[in-house]
């Protein structure tokens, strides 16, 4: 080509498009002389003659309209960014102002993008029809290669101008290396462009759904046709024959007519021929009788032919309906046929517009993925569906698995959070993809729920000397089980839980407990990878874990004798074991859960706090009681304190009468910013001595605040009046106290690390210190005794509060605090006693600690479970109980990371375990279901005929105790000199009738409460004196008398700074002393019991015996009891080991009994130079042979010497090496002495 012709061709097509850009761009680009010539220069790569304008002038309307002009020259729309750079002076502007210029490119994007969102959602309610889907596609195809013409015609250019006229066009002298890189730019925009018609593919695949779903709708509609097209066709045949009969009939009608007729004519000429012979014949008789016939025949025709008319006009009608009906069908089989050819071509003509847009979508991608492999873009498939033939994937289940269980989605709202996510996070069109819907979440969720089961199945068979935790509650009256298993952690950091199951029982009873238990693990068992039965996995258990509720020590004790029960058929050579071992085996450990042992604190402070302020104010009113219209339960005044001040203010408090917020403002006015009271709802073990602490350190603010606010509402008025009591006040500061250095402190130390053995010395410790503090607590209350040391902030504002001295306070809470410590004696040797001196858990050996690693120091576990429960059904209170199930067990034992974990075959198999396992499972729990019902049922009939049978008794029995008073008594007495007259002059035997008549009219017919045994008319198994019934008589008479005379409106003035007079609180402090003394006397017994050895098996023990000295003084002695007499043993002791004594059996018993004579725990040092009798099994006999310990080798094993021969003569080795300490437990070993 000459280059002279492509340069004037080319300012040929130059000025013709100078000529044909005039017409305007904009307003705002008019005002700035920007013109479209200017632009094609640009967008083309030309060379500009342009001088950059001020970056000012880049306003908003600029950017619009260029932005309109890209989009009708059909150019990508990011284009823009070169036409900025070209237009405008932006690469002096600072960073912050080409941020802003950015931003502002980047709104004007936005807002195009919002348009075209807005255009495709318009374009797609409104249906647009298959023609429209056809030119959105093929602009979209022009719109993919646009930029291939354009190349072409740069090539041409560039070959027509030549090397000459390259060198007067910038265009022509650009390298190739810019063209290739503006290509790649188009290719980027193209792309972009593709993604975005995207879309539209997916909105074109969508109709072509819809025609195929019309497609089989008029498929179907064909065959509903054809049907009733045979059933119009039948109808048309029966039309037909039913025209043919009434045409015939018809015809018979006329046939019968025309007969008729010649009858007729007949009988008009017998007329005729019998008046003729009638005249003739002269006899009168025979022409009456003619005449009759012939009437008769008349008549008969007549009424032949009236029939036969009707009947033929009502078949000329028939006809006339069979015709017009025949017509009717005609017609609508012609029009049905009509309708099916025009069905058929809009059929057609569907199906190859889809087969044609399946076409061009399929040469689209491979379009696309070619363009993406030649710039080296990773072409990658990803997946449109999440369904494989009827089932959805594993993938997506264990997508929506997480959902449920780990986030909280509910079952409903899981398909939207998925197809979001898949919308903004990836390019699948989402008309094309099918997610479950709420019903198959749910059944996904309870292929989550085997899958934890599989989980815990597989836990249990590795598991050895595990830990059951069991529980329960009751919410809106059902009542729920939960377990968990404990085994030790694989990194040796302590006990690792696993819950097992919760389920919804019948009752708490011990025995329904065990049985829930088993029904859970004989599910468990059942599952794949589980290699244990119910009973080996109930015999790996070694321990329980539950709080001190007498349900959970008796299934304790349950467990314990059905493990005993089944270990015969489970531990192998268990008939070769002997009864030691067989005993060892079988033995478990039961521990308690250390936080409810602060539940039993706090409940022990009510009722100690409650007989303090008794000691005080008697039965007087005080605080909220004398508040009139204010009701007030009958209870403690401290503990009622601090729950209404929380009711009150704290944030979770009473939302009807609270005022949380205002006393917030109030204290921000002086200067505390947060209020240290927490709810009472969903915090249970240290709550009251937390909230103490709090109380007393607002009760200045407190009592401002509540004197504003008295008349607000009732609650209000009863706080105030509580607040005004200062011995309420040194109670609450005497709790929060406890709170800062007893039970806050101790909560920390039984949530370290350890094993659970370790609280032994804190337990003792503690019991120490209480017995120490309730004596004189001068030093615990100013915070310079405390209980566990660097435990507390001695910085704490709330305890600097609690320490500072408080001379109107400080007695008084100086005696609640001995009494509280007192009480806390009682209760730390009641709850704790395993764990203290001579406790059963206080010295632990070896076996029994590595035997208790995977016992945890609390039941917290159980109770986490049965928060969540409580906030699953408040959240979902519609979901089953399987569900609640699935989630608790995906949660507590972490499913999913478990699940992740697992080798891909193995994981693919269980998903699909678990899938199928869906409708055994919810036959299952429809079952369980059914039985539940049914024994509420037998249950709640039982207890109302129970019911019924009490009150009858009741009443039989009121009435039988009135009727016996009144004929022995005359009535109830009332007042004392009542009783004196009427036992005046009476024998003893009447008078002890006649007041225990007395006494029991006023248990059963008054219904007085029994205080301190008055009632009774027996004390110690001996019935009471005249005297003594007398005396409770009166005293209940005089106690009754005084509460009606008190008065109620006493002054509470006089209380304003009192304690406890010193005579009551002696009083009290004698009672729980003596509950204390009965209890070590119980703890004792059982040691002794404990540690006491057969009386038959205690020859050749070495014993600790406690005598009496020359001086009178007791010494303990070490003795060998050397052999047994007619009357009792004799024992040597090594003080005179040539002597011996003799002591009957019933001295021995004795001593055992009152710890006089122990059996020390020996060391290996304490039994060399001894000599002893060993027992050998030789030729299944049992041999005993003299022997003498020499000395020690290692560890616990020794060299013992022996004769020559035994007893009878056989022969033996004349020396032994092993565990002789061994030997003498089992009773294979006896000490001798010579004498």
């Amino acid at each position: 080509m000459d280059p002279g012709a492509g340069l004037s061709n080319l300012q040929q097509q130059v000025s013709t498009a100078d000529s044909e850009q005039k017409e305007s761009i904009g307003a705002c680009c008019d005002a700035l002389g920007i013109v479209k010539n200017v632009l094609v220069d640009i967008v083309c790569d030309r060379e500009v003659k342009w001088t950059k304008l001020n970056a000012v002038s880049l306003v908003n309307g600029v950017l619009v309209e260029l932005t309109k002009w890209l989009k009708k020259e059909r150019k990508n729309v990011r284009v823009i960014y070169k036409l900025v750079h070209a237009l405008f002076d932006v690469d002096e502007l600072s960073d912050d102002q080409q941020r802003n210029m950015q931003r502002r490119v980047e709104t004007v994007f936005a807002n195009e993008s919002r348009m075209r969102k807005r255009l495709k959602t318009a374009i797609a309610r409104k249906g647009a029809n298959q023609q429209d889907m056809q030119d959105e596609l093929n602009t979209f195809e022009r719109t993919l290669f646009n930029f291939r013409p354009q190349v072409r015609e740069r090539q041409e250019e560039s070959a027509d101008v030549g090397d000459d006229a390259a060198t007067t066009t910038v265009a022509a002298t650009s390298a190739r290396d810019d063209e290739l890189e503006s290509l790649q730019e188009k290719l980027e925009c193209v792309t972009d462009n593709f993604r975005s018609q995207r879309g539209i593919v997916g909105s074109s695949a969508k109709k072509l759904r819809r025609v195929k779903k019309k497609n089989k709708q008029l498929k179907d509609q064909k065959e509903h046709a054809v049907a009733a097209l045979a059933a119009m066709t039948t109808q048309c045949e029966n039309a037909k024959a039913n025209v043919q009969e009434r045409q015939k009939e018809i015809r018979n009608a006329r046939k019968n007519k025309k007969q008729l007729l010649k009858v007729r004519k007949e009988l008009m000429n017998a007329k005729k021929d019998a008046k003729q012979s009638l005249k003739v014949k002269e006899d009168p008789s025979d022409r009456e009788a003619v005449v009759k016939r012939l009437k008769k025949k008349l008549r008969a025709a007549k009424n032949s032919h009236k029939i036969t008319q009707k009947g033929l006009r009502k078949s000329e009608k028939q006809l006339k309906r069979s015709k017009s009906h025949l017509d009717t069908l005609r017609r609508k089989k012609k029009e049905f046929y009509r309708n099916i050819r025009e069905k058929k071509e809009v059929g057609k003509k569907a199906g190859e517009e889809k087969k044609a847009t399946s076409s061009l979508i399929a040469d689209l991608r491979k379009e696309l993925k070619e363009l993406k492999s030649e710039l080296g873009v990773d072409v990658e498939e990803r997946p449109t569906t999440f369904k494989s033939k009827q089932t959805y994937t594993a993938s997506i289940r264990e997508v929506y698995q997480d959902l449920m269980v780990k986030h909280g989605v509910s079952s409903t709202t899981c398909e939207g959070v998925v197809r979001t996510v898949l919308e903004g996070l990836t390019d699948i069109p989402m008309d094309d993809v099918k997610l479950p819907k709420t019903t198959s979440a749910c059944t996904i969720m309870l292929e989550g729920r085997k899958l934890a089961q599989v989980q815990v199945a597989r836990a249990l068979a590795e598991g050895k000397d595990l830990t059951v935790a069991s529980d329960a509650t009751t919410k809106f009256g059902h009542h729920y089980s939960s377990y968990d298993v404990y085994k030790e952690s694989d990194d040796g950091s302590g006990p690792s839980a696993m819950t097992i199951g919760m389920r919804e029982s019948e009752g708490g009873t011990a025995q329904i407990a065990l049985d829930t238990l088993l029904s859970i693990l004989q599910e468990v068992s059942d599952m794949p990878g589980s290699t244990h039965t119910v009973q080996k996995m109930i015999a790996n258990i070694k321990n329980t874990m539950s709080d001190r509720h007498i349900a959970e020590k008796k299934f304790n004790n349950l467990l314990k004798e059905y493990r005993e029960s089944i270990l015969p058929n489970i531990v192998e050579g268990w008939a070769d074991m002997n009864n030691e071992e067989q005993a060892k085996f079988a033995s478990m450990n039961d521990f308690y859960c250390g936080l409810h042992y602060l539940v039993g604190l706090a409940d022990y402070s009510s009722t100690a706090l409650q007989t303090w302020e008794r000691m005080i104010f008697g039965d007087d009113k005080v605080g909220a009681e004398t508040v009139p219209g204010v009701h007030v339960e009958s209870g403690c005044g401290t503990v009622r304190l601090v729950r209404t001040i929380c009711k009150a203010v704290q944030d979770r408090g009473c939302e009807k009468a609270g005022k949380p917020l205002q006393f917030r403002s109030f204290l921000r006015t002086k200067g505390i910013t947060s209020v240290p009271l927490a709810p009472f709802k969903g915090n249970r073990f240290n709550i009251i001595f937390h909230n103490g602490a709090g109380v007393f350190f607002l009760a200045k603010e407190l009592k401002e605040f509540f004197q504003e606010h008295a008349e607000g509402n009732q609650l209000l008025k009863a706080v105030n009046a509580d607040l005004g009591v200062n011995q309420f006040l040194a109670a609450v500061r005497a709790l929060g106290l406890i709170d800062k250095l007893v039970t806050g402190p101790l909560w920390q130390v039984i949530n370290e690390p350890g094993h659970i053995a370790t609280m032994n010395e804190h337990y003792t410790s503690m019991l120490s210190c209480f017995e120490r503090w309730s004596d004189d607590s001068s030093e615990f209350m100013r915070g310079e005794d405390v209980l566990f040391e660097g435990k507390h902030d001695p910085s704490d504002p709330i305890f600097t509060a609690l320490v500072t001295p408080n001379p109107e306070l400080d007695p008084m809470t100086k005696q609640v605090l001995e009494v509280l410590f007192l009480t806390y004696c009682q209760v730390t040797e009641k709850m704790l006693e395993d764990h203290l001196p001579s406790g059963k858990h206080s010295e632990m050996g070896e076996e029994k600690v590595k035997e208790t690693k995977s016992v945890p120091k609390t039941n917290v576990g159980v109770e986490r479970d049965f928060g969540m429960l409580d906030r699953l059904m408040r959240l979902k209170p519609s979901a089953g109980m399987m569900f609640v199930e699935s989630i608790i067990m995906g949660v507590r034992n972490k499913t999913s990371e478990w699940r992740k974990g697992l080798h891909v075959t193995d994981r693919e198999k269980l998903m699909e375990y678990a899938r199928k396992s869906v409708k055994a499972q919810r036959d299952e729990y429809a079952e369980r279901v059914k039985q539940l019902w049914d024994e509420r049922a037998a249950k709640r009939k039982s207890q109302q005929e129970k019911a019924e049978e009490r009150e009858v008794k009741k009443c039989v029995r009121s009435e039988s105790v009135y009727v016996t008073v009144v004929e022995k008594c005359g009535g109830i007495w009332m007042s004392e000199n009542e009783v004196h007259e009427r036992l005046q002059g009476e024998s003893e035997k009447k008078c002890s009738e006649m007041l225990q008549a007395q006494l029991q009219a006023r248990r059963h017919v008054f219904r007085e409460a029994n205080v301190q045994g008055r009632l009774n008319v027996s004390a110690k198994g001996k019935k009471k004196s005249v005297q003594e019934l007398k005396e409770c008589l009166l005293e209940i008479i005089r106690v009754a008398s005084e509460r009606s005379e008190r008065e109620e409106d006493r002054a509470e003035a006089e209380y304003a700074s009192m304690c406890a007079s010193e005579e009551k609180v002696a009083e009290y402090r004698g009672r729980v002393e003596e509950k204390r003394s009965k209890v070590k006397s119980r703890a004792k017994k059982k040691a002794v019991e404990k540690d006491r050895v057969k009386y038959d098996e205690l020859v050749g023990k070495i014993v600790d015996h406690l005598t009496e000295g020359e001086g009178g003084q007791e010494e303990r002695h070490r003795a060998i009891i050397t052999s047994r007499t007619r009357k009792g043993l004799k024992l040597s002791y090594d003080s005179e080991p040539r002597a011996s004594y003799e002591y009957t059996r019933k001295q021995i018993e004795d001593d055992l009994d009152n710890g006089d004579l122990k059996i020390p725990k020996l060391s290996i040092r304490d039994i060399v130079g001894r000599d002893i009798n060993h027992r050998f099994e030789v030729d299944d006999e049992l041999i005993w042979y003299r022997g003498y310990i020499d000395s020690v080798t290692r560890g616990q094993e020794c060299i013992v010497l022996y004769n020559p021969l035994g007893e009878e003569g056989y022969e033996l080795e004349s020396s032994w090496e092993g565990p002789i300490l061994e030997d003498y437990e089992n009773n294979d070993v006896r000490f001798v002495r010579e004498i």
